[in-house]
């Protein structure tokens, strides 16, 4: 008999293929079973042949250097189950990374039953309802500096790399293809980055959530609609300021952790903050609070051209991407320092409860 279990894909759009976060988000999403073994790891969609040759090389490296430690043994309980976890997306993923087809045929899937999910990787804000992101950061570095180059010990990281631009029309429509190269009846797109679906207004007076068709989920769904895809592929997208990319590790829970954020640049209004955090709690449930430091933007010139002298920006073709893609990329250089002296309140909640669905028209 078929194994008829739903299967979790992953899209990889742009840049995404070329992030060491984002492609190990991907096998983590594929390797969970369910609390009842009701999924099966699926596919990693990509967007050309240079970049399924960069997942596919990573994912067989990756692969080995996870089974080493499986066999090496000496493990917790939790990390046996998390690389566990990482083998079994692995071992799909490896072999099967597929590149995107608009001249796909739809299967026309007519049968009853859940829908296979794919989870669409990149960056995000809340701020930003139009576009979403992806990066490649050939330089990421975390420096612990002692007093002489800053007034006290800082901590900074240095991320130095390209990224780029996608549209939801992008999205949509290689979500479109995506959903004609699966045998599943529709799809079930959840898209992962931060300021995906619908943030609860921080406004005190506009206590009420977005109009979810105008958040970047929204307008995804929007794009299958005007492209008349199967009804039955439907967007999602995650309640919270900002989102994890990375699956959580706690529990049996399927979900990296959304955030509610205090506004460090907004003192006198932390009310807003305790408001957001009530009208959160009213749809996700129980959210757990925490102190953690604030990441800011080095503001000394004279510093960060040291730095970055240090490290100096990879050259594009050193990342293997496809030349079509070169007119794309805009580089970026983001340095920040940490001071654990100044905190901010975040308010934490699991996935699983943060779902938004968008509706189909």
């Amino acid at each position: 008999m078929a194994d008829q279990r739903i299967k979790r894909h992953v899209y990889l759009p742009g840049l995404a293929a070329f992030d060491t976060g984002h492609r190990k988000a991907a096998v983590m999403e594929m390797g969970h079973t369910g609390a009842n073994n009701e999924f099966k790891p699926g596919t990693v969609f990509v967007d050309n042949m240079e970049a399924q040759r960069a997942v596919r090389a990573h994912y067989e490296e990756r692969h080995a250097s996870v089974m080493d430690k499986l066999l090496a043994g000496n493990l917790t309980i939790q990390q046996k189950q998390h690389l566990q976890r990482e083998y079994r997306g692995l071992s799909s993923a490896m072999r099967n990374v597929k590149v995107v087809r608009p001249d796909m045929a739809p299967y026309n899937n007519r049968e009853n039953g859940p829908a296979d999910v794919l989870f669409v990787k990149g960056h995000g804000s809340p701020r930003n309802p139009n576009s979403m992101t992806t990066v490649a950061t050939p330089v990421d570095e975390d420096e612990h500096h002692p007093p002489g180059l800053f007034e006290q010990a800082t901590k900074v990281n240095i991320k130095r790399g390209y990224k780029m631009s996608h549209t939801a029309q992008d999205i949509g429509s290689a979500v479109h293809h995506i959903a004609n190269s699966v045998n599943s009846p529709g799809l079930d797109v959840r898209l992962t980055s931060c300021g995906s679906a619908g943030t609860v207004s921080r406004d005190h007076v506009a206590i009420g959530p977005r109009n979810l068709a105008q958040t970047f989920a929204g307008q995804v769904s929007a794009t299958l609609d005007a492209q008349h895809a199967d009804p039955r592929v439907r967007v999602s997208g995650f309640q919270g300021d900002s989102n994890s990319t990375l699956p959580s590790r706690q529990g049996a829970d399927d979900g990296f952790v959304t955030k509610i954020k205090e506004k460090p640049e907004n003192p006198n209004n932390l009310h807003h903050f305790v408001d957001a955090m009530e009208r959160q709690t009213a749809k996700l449930g129980p959210l757990h609070e925490a102190l953690e430091p604030i990441k800011q933007p080095l503001r000394e010139a004279a510093v960060a051209t040291r730095l970055k002298a240090n490290l100096p920006m990879p050259p594009i073709a050193s990342l293997g991407v496809a030349p079509a893609m070169h007119a794309n990329m805009r580089p970026f250089t983001k340095i920040v320092t940490t001071d654990n002296v100044n905190t901010q309140r975040v308010a934490t909640g699991t996935r699983t409860a943060a779902l938004t669905p968008i509706d189909r028209h």
